[in-house]
């Protein structure tokens, strides 16, 4: 990555490690460099303010928000779940679809698609003796959509 750009960016500002690996796993334009800068100078800023203190939630909205972070977490934290959503990102597919794509025993792939249809992740089709599956719940789509930007990027 070139030095410049990385100057650029606060090394003591939270989220650093997450820029440099954005800087690294992407093509970045200057456009996107002074997305880094303005985030920068708001926590400059920000942090030298008299009294500043950082938006927060209620405790109850906090641990709810926690709650259900952490559900979608745990589902997305099994490597052939998070494999067969990624592959779910390009759109609906037959169990037959997936079980090509996603390297899997049908008897596994089975057991992971109940677990993401139970917590919601996933919805199904019937077509005569075809089920089709498809992505459901924007919160996974876009965990999904992130993590694909940072470990798969599109040159």
């Amino acid at each position: 990555m070139p030095e410049a750009r990385l100057r650029a960016v606060n090394l003591h500002h939270p989220i650093y490690p997450a820029i440099k690996k954005i800087f690294e796993h992407t093509n970045l334009e200057v456009a996107n460099l002074k997305i880094a800068n303005t985030i920068n100078k708001d926590y400059s800023e920000a942090k030298n303010m008299p009294n500043h203190k950082p938006k927060s939630l209620a405790l109850s909205d906090l641990q709810q928000h926690a709650q259900a972070a952490t559900a979608l977490l745990k589902v997305l934290a099994n490597e052939n779940r998070l494999m067969i959503l990624c592959t779910l990102m390009g759109g609906e597919m037959s169990v037959g679809e997936l079980n090509t794509a996603v390297p899997l025993s049908q008897s596994a792939l089975s057991q992971h698609l109940a677990s993401l249809r139970e917590a919601g992740l996933v919805s199904t089709r019937k077509e005569a003796q075809t089920v089709y599956y498809r992505l459901q719940g924007d919160e996974a789509i876009r965990v999904i959509a992130v993590l694909q930007s940072i470990y798969c990027p599109q040159d």
